[in-house]
C-alpha cells in the first residue's frame, strides 16, 4: 500500500464540481431561511422529507422517550458537548 501525504493528493475536477454544486444548493437554501424564517424550514421538510410541519419546537413528551432510546455515554457526550 501507497501512503499518499496531502500535498501529493489531487481531488478530480469532478469532485470540486460537486463540491460547488452543494455549497450553491447550501448558500441558497440558507438565504431562503434568512428571509423567510420557519416558513421557509416548513417548505424543505417537505420537500425534502415529505413532512407537512405546523410548529418547529418538539413536544416535552418526545424528550422522555428519546432519553430511554438512547445510552448514558451518549447523553453525557451530547452535554458535553453543548
Amino acid at each position: 500500500m501507497k501512503i499518499v501525504s496531502a500535498s501529493e493528493f489531487q481531488i478530480p475536477a469532478r469532485s470540486e464540481q460537486i463540491a460547488g454544486s452543494a455549497l450553491a444548493d447550501v448558500q441558497r437554501i440558507v438565504a431562503a431561511v434568512k428571509e423567510l424564517g420557519d416558513q421557509a424550514l416548513f417548505d424543505y421538510t417537505a420537500q425534502f422529507d415529505q413532512v407537512e410541519l405546523s410548529d418547529l419546537r418538539v413536544p416535552a413528551e418526545h424528550y422522555a422517550e428519546a432519553y430511554e432510546q438512547v445510552s448514558e455515554e451518549f447523553i453525557s457526550a451530547l452535554s458535553e458537548a453543548m
